[in-house]
């Protein structure tokens, strides 16, 4: 299979021109004229190869195009003809290309769910697996419905994740930043001033670091830059990724938020998934996938197997201590109501506006924070400057 860029008129006379798959440029041309169309130019993109490089989507854009399919179902076009005027819209390069790629598996008489596992790594399992459910209940529009409400609230929720790691990001880029300035263009401008008079120890200190970035800070700079990629292939062993996942929920209320995040997108994920006919056990894998956090997620593996063997979903979330025990207590009551689903989605939203209050909470005490740091770093190195300088006017007098 190929994709073809075409240029075509129509029996009106008009200029149509697009894209499209097929086995060859006979078959585009061929698909062209049942519509109605004579193709006088056809060429091969050569975009089979570059488009998909497995990137899943984002949440933002898989809650735009759940938006979109589920109102043009709801308007009884079919799923072709939905995903055809989807891509015909649509402005992202590589989810048009996504598109037509599952246009293409349609055609071959596949189902949705069955296009989008043949497309691998692009779509999240979750969001086929909510599919087969809607190709087997026949309420293709409804499902679509609730996967854009679900990674409209995955969206938030990580937009909160980042408002509480990137403000802190930014503050240490800036102070790194000033202190640099400082001691490598501020401090040496002064060393000539003060000339051979004898200068605290602060001040030695800081003209010393100040020559030691001058002449090894590309050494430095290379050095954390090995250190970073040592670290980035090291979280590519399973086991090493799991004891850091682990370790970050370990920290001090920078835990207690993650942990509130994972337990928000378990609920939210499980019971969807639940809610649409999709197992236990299966939907204890994807939602452990979702998350994102390999210890969490091998806890959960260990739970479906304790489920798989006859214990309840409960207890075997108790023992492997990853949710709290209020959590873990909500999931008893559902299983005893025999309503789990309702209670665990009533829970997640609960959960969100936790993380609404808690990352409010941990960027008001990082704010004053960070600032105390940065302005500390800067006040020692202009101390280091002014200390002399007094010195040198007070002998003046």
């Amino acid at each position: 299979m190929g994709i073809y860029q075409y240029k075509a008129r129509g029996m009106d006379g008009k200029t149509v021109s697009g894209t499209g798959e097929a086995a060859d440029p006979s078959s585009m041309q061929r698909r062209l004229r049942e519509k109605g169309l004579y193709c006088y130019e056809i060429k091969e993109t050569g975009q089979e190869k570059s488009a998909f490089s497995a990137r899943k989507l984002k949440p933002e854009t898989a809650a735009s195009f759940c938006r979109k399919l589920a109102v043009l179902l709801g308007s009884g076009i079919p799923v072709e003809k939905a995903l055809g005027l989807c891509q015909e819209s649509e402005k992202d390069a590589y989810l048009k290309s996504v598109l037509l790629k599952l246009t293409g598996e349609l055609q071959k008489g596949k189902s949705l769910s069955q296009a989008m596992k043949e497309i691998k790594r692009i779509f999240p399992a979750f969001l086929v697996s909510m599919i087969e459910a809607g190709e087997a209940s026949g309420a293709m529009d409804k499902i679509f419905i609730k996967l854009a409400d679900h990674y409209e609230e995955e969206a938030e929720i990580r937009g909160k994740i980042q408002i509480v790691m990137i403000y802190p990001c930014i503050l240490a880029t800036v102070s790194i930043a000033a202190a640099v300035f400082l001691l490598t263009v501020v401090l040496p401008g002064f060393i000539r001033i003060f000339g051979d008079m004898e200068l605290p120890l602060i001040t030695r200190c800081m003209i010393a670091l100040g020559s030691l970035l001058e002449e090894r800070g590309f050494f430095i700079a290379g050095f954390c830059g090995i250190l970073a990629l040592i670290f980035y292939k090291a979280m590519e062993n399973e086991k090493i990724r799991i004891r850091v996942h682990g370790g970050i929920l370990a920290v001090p209320v920078l835990g207690d938020f993650f942990n509130l995040v994972y337990t928000a997108r378990f609920a939210l994920t499980f019971s969807a998934l639940l809610e649409n006919g999709v197992g236990v056990l299966k939907s204890l894998d994807i939602a452990g996938n979702v998350l994102g956090n390999s210890y969490i997620q091998k806890k959960l593996k260990d739970s479906g197997e304790a489920v798989g063997k006859g214990q309840q979903l409960s207890k075997s979330l108790s023992d492997a201590q990853i949710f709290t025990s209020s959590f873990v207590s909500i999931v008893a009551v559902g299983e005893e109501a025999g309503n789990l689903e309702q209670i665990l989605s009533d829970a997640g939203h609960h959960y969100e506006k936790e993380i609404t209050r808690l990352a409010g909470k941990i960027t008001a005490i990082l704010e004053p924070m960070m600032i105390l740091i940065m302005g500390g770093m800067v006040g020692v190195i202009v101390l280091s400057i002014m200390i002399p300088i007094f010195h040198m006017y007070s002998q003046l007098l």
